[in-house]
C-alpha cells in the first residue's frame, strides 16, 4: 500500500473514532464550592469508593464525620455524586464524577475530602486523567 493510501487509512480512522468522544460544550460558570458530610452511623466497616475520570483528587483523614469536605467546580452539570448505602456490618459510600463529559478549556475540578480514622475502611480509587493526592 502507497504511503498516500496509509494516510488515507489513518485520516478515516481518527474520523471515525470522534463519535465516541462525548465534548462538553456546556459555557463554564463562576467557580462553586460545595460542601460535602456524610454522619457516621452503627456500620462496623466502610467500603469507600471514589471515581473521578479527569480533575485533583485530594483525600486525608481527620474527619470527625464519616466523610468530610468540598467540591470546586465551574460546570454545573460536573457536580459529583455522593452515595452512601448504610448497613450493620459494611456500608458503601461512593463519591464519583457524572459520566460523558469531555474536558475542554479552562476548567476547574477538584475534590478536598477527609475520611474518619476511627471506621475501618476499604478504598478504591478510580482515576483517570488528572492528579491524586492520597494521605491514607
Amino acid at each position: 500500500m502507497s504511503k498516500r493510501c496509509w494516510g488515507v487509512a489513518a485520516a478515516l480512522a481518527a474520523f471515525a473514532a470522534l463519535p465516541a468522544c462525548v465534548i462538553d460544550e456546556e459555557p463554564r460558570g463562576p467557580l462553586r464550592h460545595d460542601p460535602v458530610s456524610i454522619d457516621l452511623d452503627k456500620s462496623e466497616m466502610v467500603r469507600t469508593e471514589f471515581k473521578i475520570g479527569a480533575g485533583k483528587l485530594e483525600v486525608r483523614g481527620g474527619a470527625a464525620k464519616l466523610l468530610e469536605g468540598d467540591f470546586t467546580y465551574n460546570v454545573p452539570s460536573w457536580k459529583p455524586k455522593v452515595d452512601w448505602i448504610p448497613s450493620s456490618f459494611r456500608g458503601l459510600l461512593t463519591v464519583s464524577q457524572p459520566e460523558g463529559h469531555g474536558h475542554m478549556g479552562h476548567t476547574e475540578y477538584q475534590w478536598n475530602l477527609r475520611l474518619n480514622d476511627g471506621k475501618p475502611m476499604d478504598v478504591k480509587v478510580e482515576l483517570g486523567a488528572g492528579e491524586a493526592d492520597l494521605e491514607l
